[in-house]
This record gives C-alpha cells, sequence and structure tokens, in this order.
C-alpha cells in the first residue's frame, strides 16, 4: 500500500503471492500431472476430421479445471510458463502426416516468448502449413502493435492464426 501511494493516487500495486505448492509448481514446469487431448474437427457436409485441436488439461488431483489450472497460474504471474509447458506437451504428439492441428496460447505468452524458442516448440514436429496457432486474446489487439508484428512474421513462416477473445 505505502509503494502503490507513492506513485500516485489511485494506483494499487499487487504483488504475486509466492508459490508455496510443490505438486503446482511441478505441474507448471515439467507438465507432470497434465493430460494430452485430441479432439477432432469436423466438415460437417463430409463428415470426418479435417483437423485437430490439441490441448492439455489437469489430471485428477491436480486441478479442478484446466480453467482453474490457468487462473492460478495468472494469479501466481505464472500463465506464459504453463501455458508454454501445455504447448510443448501438445506439439510433442504432433506427428507430420498432413493433418491440420490447432494449438492455443494466451497473447500474454506469445509476447514473452522469443521467435526462436516458440519456432523450436511449434515447428519441430510439423510443417507450419499444417498448424493454425489459436490466439486467446487477453487484451484487444489493436492496442498491440508489437503483438500484430509479430502475428505477422508467423503468418509469413506460414502459420494460420485464428483470434479468440477470453
Amino acid at each position: 500500500l505505502r509503494e502503490s501511494k507513492a506513485r500516485g493516487k489511485n494506483r494499487v500495486c499487487v504483488a504475486a503471492a509466492p508459490v508455496t505448492d510443490a505438486a503446482f509448481l511441478d505441474v507448471v514446469r515439467t507438465g507432470k500431472g497434465l493430460r494430452f487431448l485430441r479432439d477432432p474437427i469436423f466438415r460437417f457436409s463430409e463428415r470426418v476430421p479435417v483437423a485437430y485441436e490439441y490441448l492439455c488439461e489437469p489430471l485428477q488431483g491436480v486441478g479442478d479445471s484446466t480453467a482453474d489450472l490457468f487462473r492460478r497460474a495468472m494469479a501466481h504471474r505464472l500463465l506464459p510458463d504453463l501455458d508454454r509447458t501445455c504447448m510443448r506437451t501438445a506439439m510433442d504428439q504432433v506427428s507430420p502426416s498432413g493433418t491440420r492441428y490447432h494449438v492455443n496460447i494466451f497473447s500474454e505468452t506469445l509476447m514473452e516468448t522469443t521467435d526462436e524458442d516458440l519456432g523450436r516448440m511449434l515447428f519441430a514436429h510439423c510443417c507450419p502449413s499444417d498448424l493454425c496457432l489459436e490466439v486467446t486474446m487477453q487484451h484487444s489487439p489493436q492496442g498491440s502493435s508489437v503483438l500484430l508484428e509479430r502475428l505477422a512474421r508467423l503468418r509469413s513462416r506460414g502459420l494460420r492464426i485464428a483470434l479468440d477473445r477470453m
């Protein structure tokens, strides 16, 4: 409160509480306790899967739900770490087969991950044209020229981009 008052009226500074739950930190850092899911995306006219969305969810006992796990990570400022762990877990399941894959990433994670690290995570197992990166927007994309530039660079490499609101 003192720090907030020093910065000016009506400004509140919130520090993330230290994480003391070792099991939660283990999930965030290693992915142990996460289950991989592959959900088909169908084209109804043909009634066959045309792509797969790759997701992770917590195993029983790790968290109540995927939303709770990510909310907790946000509260402790560990969202990008958990998000990258989930993405690595999902992308390790991809095999080059000409099938299209959809993976999710938060805009915050996208901004905090280097192009090199993102490339290693995304393109190690498949061709960029087989991949759709679903970016969950935490803020309006119009306000972030840096984010839009990052998305343009990924598109120039052949990656498909889908924007999703939180």
